[in-house]
């Protein structure tokens, strides 16, 4: 069963963001947000701080004002079973042996029949060859005439080619856009925002909104240099008025396009790593 705590008070203007940090408040995971604090308020663990003794509950309100309430849990034992060892008898098997007869072999004689040849006399005729006449044949000679051909050239015409120009296209960039979306680590490489962000083409990335997924990581915003820039990030998905998203620019990015061409981005990235969906607005 998770971890929970209960809250009975906190101090600011509400609505409030509610985050579960480690008592070092390195990891920290949005666990509520846009509420308002009854007189008591109940909240689960996030499971990857389950096994953690000592808890921080960060409370930021609608001014951006934060509010740290630190927790100390104390840990439940846990019972080790003992195992029994059980006796195996082993059973050892007795070999006997077995007689396997042997056939013998008699040799068996077998008589030769040897032919018997008898001569046959055989009567041949005599042949009596008979005078026969055979008459002369005379040769006669005939001139045949010989018929020589005559060649006439034939001319045959050579066709002209005629190269076709083939127009060269230059490339240019492609069109421009945005990356947006969560990633658990603190920096990011150009692979990683290729793999796991989300980017959306557009010419002016202010006054639009983006959302944040499910899932535990920091929010990530990756915007052209090129681009007019946001001057806010608030909570809300119609206007710049909503709760603000506390967000640092850590630096730039150069991420090549489609096309081959380089294109430097301004890294945006929340202060926390937080586990909800969120609608960000980019003001301007």
């Amino acid at each position: 069963m998770p971890k929970q705590i209960t809250i009975t008070s906190v101090s600011g203007s509400s609505p409030f963001d509610v985050y579960a940090c480690d008592i070092t408040v390195t990891y920290c995971y949005l666990v509520a947000n846009f509420i308002s604090v009854p007189p008591t308020l109940t909240l689960s663990i996030p499971s990857p701080l389950e096994n953690t003794n000592d808890i921080v509950i960060k409370v930021i309100d609608s001014l951006g004002c934060s509010e740290l309430i630190t927790f100390f849990c104390s840990p439940t034992p846990t019972q080790t079973p003992t195992q029994t060892p059980t006796p195996t008898m082993t059973v050892t098997p007795g070999l006997t042996p077995t007689m396997t007869p042997t056939p013998s072999i008699t040799p068996t004689q077998t008589p030769t029949v040897t032919p018997t040849v008898t001569p046959t006399n055989t009567n041949t005729p005599t042949v009596t060859p008979t005078n026969t006449n055979t008459p002369t044949v005379t040769p006669t000679n005939t001139n045949t005439p010989t018929i020589t051909p005559t060649i006439t050239p034939t001319s045959t015409p050579t066709p002209t080619v005629t190269p076709t120009i083939t127009p060269t296209v230059s490339p240019v960039p492609a069109p421009s856009g945005i990356y947006y979306g969560k990633f658990s680590g603190s920096t990011i490489t150009s692979g990683e925002v290729i793999s796991d962000l989300t980017f959306s083409t557009t010419n002016d990335p202010t006054n639009s909104f983006v959302t944040y997924p499910l899932g535990n990581g920091y929010g990530y915003i990756l915007i052209p240099i090129s681009l007019p820039q946001p001057t806010g990030f608030q909570e809300s998905n119609s206007s710049c008025s909503g709760p603000n998203i506390p967000t640092n620019n850590i630096g730039t990015l150069i991420i090549i396009d489609i096309n081959g061409f380089p294109i430097t981005y301004n890294i945006y990235r929340t202060f926390f790593s937080f586990g909800g969906s969120v609608d960000c607005w980019l003001c301007n």
